[in-house]
């Protein structure tokens, strides 16, 4: 007799890309920041996965797109918790120069959290003004 093999799909593990989505970053932290990648993660499978895109720098006080058109990986119809920006500062040394400092910083406050592909979406990460300064 042979064994039966029985294969499993848990959650949304099969699900496809969220497409067509913006990134964007208030930035209140009163210095300009340089966002690098995101990373994100969804309430349905909790696994994180990066986004990358190229640098872009946000001045304090605005907000801006740093990212246009992302396919978002392994998401779609699922709800957005975590989205963690990977971004730079550059603050001034006494005597000249600057200082480029890594920063992280996570939202997890989102006005509609559900990933559907082609629908406009923009997820924004907001930056407190204790975010990062120098």
């Amino acid at each position: 007799m042979l064994p039966i093999l029985a294969i499993v799909a848990i959650g949304t593990a099969w699900a496809g890309s969220c497409k067509d989505v913006d990134i964007s970053v208030k930035n209140d932290t009163g210095v300009t920041v340089d966002a690098k990648k995101i990373e994100y993660k969804t309430l349905e499978d909790g696994t994180w996965r990066t986004e990358l895109f190229s640098n872009t720098f946000v001045t304090t006080g605005t907000t801006g797109v740093v990212a246009t058109s992302q396919n978002l990986q392994y998401i779609e119809g699922q709800t957005m918790t975590h989205i963690k920006l990977h971004f730079n500062i550059f603050c001034p040394k006494p005597g000249g120069g600057t200082d480029v400092i890594a920063l992280t910083h996570t939202d997890t406050t989102f006005d509609q959290a559900q990933c559907n592909s082609n629908s406009g979406k923009t997820y924004r990460v907001d930056l407190p003004a204790n975010a990062a300064g120098c």
